[in-house]
């Protein structure tokens, strides 16, 4: 409602958004100020918003002024908050990499249940497994198979293993040769064992 000589009571401030209105309707009230002569005099040749601002002051209280700053400071914060979320949703979005589909040309499986089992498993771009496995001396499973893949240059890599009760050992060209003393080593090693040699955690002879 307008008040006396069209000027807008200082009960129709509207407060920023996210104020403590109590805050500044009781700054508003506390250093209201009424208008001088003068001043109304200056703004009557002046309309809409801009008489309204040339004619009535109402500056806030220090606490109003600290209602607003502190509901600024908020609104910035949850913007910045929202925008990262965003932006880490955005890049925990899968890629659309292209990838190529590699086809499965052989898959045959085979398990008896009581330990004896083969499977074979090849794919069209070179990658193979043929692998036959049996019940240990000891419960585990000893397997031995093969397995090969093309590098990049075109070349055909073929390896084959055992694994039993004496470990895994592989043979491939593709393998380095162990340098001669290494055979010379197993070669003592072996006969220590035959002849009931044994020794502690740090290596000393029993």
């Amino acid at each position: 409602m307008p008040g006396v000589g069209g000027l807008v009571p200082a009960t129709a401030y509207t407060p920023p958004r996210g104020t403590n209105v109590r805050a500044v309707d009781l700054g508003a009230r506390t250093h209201m100020k009424k208008p001088s002569e003068e001043t109304l005099h200056s703004a009557r040749g002046i309309k809409g918003p801009a008489r309204l601002s040339a004619s009535i002051r109402c500056p806030l209280s220090p606490l109003a002024h600290a209602a607003v700053a502190a509901a600024a400071t908020t609104t910035t914060t949850m913007k910045l908050v929202i925008l990262a979320c965003l932006a880490a949703v955005a890049l925990a979005a899968p890629q659309d990499f292209p990838a190529d589909v590699i086809e499965i040309v052989r898959d045959e499986r085979v398990d008896n249940g009581d330990g004896n089992f083969n499977y074979l498993f090849e794919t069209a771009n070179g990658i193979a497994t043929n692998v036959q496995g049996a019940p240990g001396s000891v419960g585990q499973s000893n397997m031995q198979g093969s397995y090969r893949y093309t590098l990049d240059d075109g070349s055909v890599v073929e390896v084959t293993f055992t694994a039993d009760e004496n470990g895994y050992r592989a043979d491939s060209p593709i393998i380095p040769a162990a340098p001669a003393h290494v055979a010379e080593l197993l070669r003592i090693a072996e006969q220590q064992r035959a002849e009931g040699i044994t020794f502690d955690e740090q290596g000393r002879r029993l």
